[in-house]
């Protein structure tokens, strides 16, 4: 996954959550954006394997 893909598919997992935190998996790791180094791998692994409802990341 590329870093475009990575930020694209994000932004689809956080509006799949209707940019509301609440049960989101990235509420936890700076909605995807990790501010401590020690979180980075951790939430590419998250966002890695998150299946979208519409897994389209061409939008």
């Amino acid at each position: 996954m590329d870093a475009k893909d990575y930020l694209i598919k994000i932004n689809l997992i956080c509006n799949e959550f209707r940019m509301r935190c609440d049960d989101c998996p990235l509420e936890t790791l700076y909605c995807g954006y990790p501010a401590n180094k020690y979180d980075i791998e951790q939430t590419i692994e998250v966002v890695e394997k998150f299946k979208l409802h519409e897994d389209d990341t061409n939008k």
